[in-house]
């Protein structure tokens, strides 16, 4: 699968797709990019991280517009009866790399190089992590069972360069970003005590009121956030939708940490940062697992 709004679609990326499926017999193939040190913020500090926790599986691309697979897997998702779920129509390539580490099939991931971004608007934030989150989450309903009970994470079979980042200007504006994410602590303070424990709505009411440039949303902080919000959907506490819609500025705080911390930082620096959040994210399942079980 290729997207059509991917303007630099070569031979190449075609082979480097089909070739681990067809020749080597992996089932599931996830594509590795060239990164600008800015681009591709929500996977790494948030869909990465904690679906490689959760599932304990290293996949860096798991929600991307571009991946190969299986004739074996793709007539196994086939006869599931699940392709009514907005969940997984918005985000279909997920929910096939989670079927495969569920069933026990062989995954990879193959480099596929730079890719060019379509011009025009940005995509919109809200409904980015509607669908990647909100996917994420439904699946960690769907695979209870094979996840629960696992620690730690594996490596996968990569097809060259594992990760590749350059250089690249902090996006413009910034200062924005926190005041949506202040404004959205404040504006939601009923809803997130809904969702968060008291003492973690303490901790972020505590750092949205710092100055912005003393501002950190450190990563123990951020993953216990992640971990009761899954919680949340998962026990119903609301309509799943809106606990969704809540982390939204919560995001947006962390992203303001990020450009903050890692303004100055190398493209090896912010490498060895991101896997310091993965461990995080590892070290805590736990507590993941506690809340998980829960009664409301």
């Amino acid at each position: 699968m290729v997207s059509a709004t991917t303007t630099n679609v070569d031979a190449n990326w075609i082979a480097n797709l089909l070739r681990p499926a067809y020749k080597q017999e992996f089932q599931f193939v996830a594509p590795l990019y060239t990164r600008g040190k800015y681009q591709g913020l929500l996977a790494r500090t948030l869909l990465y991280p904690m679906s490689r926790a959760v599932f304990g599986c290293r996949i860096r691309e798991m929600y991307s517009d571009e991946w190969g697979f299986s004739r074996q897997l793709a007539l196994d998702c086939e006869s599931q009866n699940v392709w009514k779920n907005e969940e997984i129509r918005a985000r279909p390539e997920a929910w096939m790399a989670i079927t495969a580490m569920a069933s026990g099939y062989k995954c990879c991931q193959s480099f596929m190089g730079p890719k060019v971004a379509p011009s025009g608007p940005a995509p919109d934030l809200v409904e980015a992590i509607r669908q990647t989150v909100g996917n994420l989450f439904w699946c960690l309903e769907k695979f209870e069972s094979f996840w629960v009970g696992r620690s730690g994470s594996d490596a996968i079979t990569t097809f060259g360069s594992e990760h590749d980042l350059i250089e690249e200007e902090p996006p413009a504006n910034s200062e924005k970003i926190f005041d949506l994410f202040r404004s959205g602590v404040e504006e939601l303070e009923s809803i997130l005590a809904s969702i968060l424990t008291p003492e973690t709505h303490a901790r972020i009411k505590e750092i949205a009121a710092l100055d912005a440039a003393k501002f950190r949303f450190g990563p123990a902080l951020w993953v216990r956030t992640l971990y009761e919000f899954a919680a949340a959907y998962h026990r119903g506490v609301m309509a799943r939708n809106h606990v969704i819609q809540a982390l939204v500025p919560l995001y947006r705080g962390q992203l303001y940490s990020f450009l903050l911390e890692q303004a100055n930082s190398s493209p090896e620096e912010i490498e060895a940062d991101t896997e310091s959040l993965c461990r995080e994210f590892e070290n805590q399942k736990p507590y993941l697992v506690e809340q998980w079980k829960a009664k409301s």
